[in-house]
């Protein structure tokens, strides 16, 4: 919800993925409040060939803030992607 407004924010997270040193995925609902910082950190993340997968779910509910619980209320949604993606992350 921060990303167009906290340039210190942006800088972290992109640090943040720039260090990771373990395969990161990345979801979210298209109706999140912004999907600027998936394809930010997603783009981060090819530039430094570090293994990852992105993931936009269809809109979850009705509204942004809606969305923005997906990974509060919508288990039942991401939890086979996330499974999976740790199981071929662990091998």
């Amino acid at each position: 919800m921060v990303w167009s407004t906290s340039p210190e924010m942006r800088e972290r997270m992109l640090g943040a993925v720039r260090r990771a040193t373990v395969p990161v995925l990345l979801i979210q609902a298209a109706n999140d409040y912004d999907l600027a910082p998936t394809r930010a950190l997603d783009e981060e993340l090819k530039r430094a060939g570090k293994p990852h997968k992105v993931e936009i779910f269809p809109p979850f509910g009705r509204t942004h803030q809606d969305g923005h619980e997906l990974c509060v209320r919508g288990g039942e949604i991401w939890a086979p992607t996330v499974f999976s993606f740790l199981d071929n992350a662990m091998k």
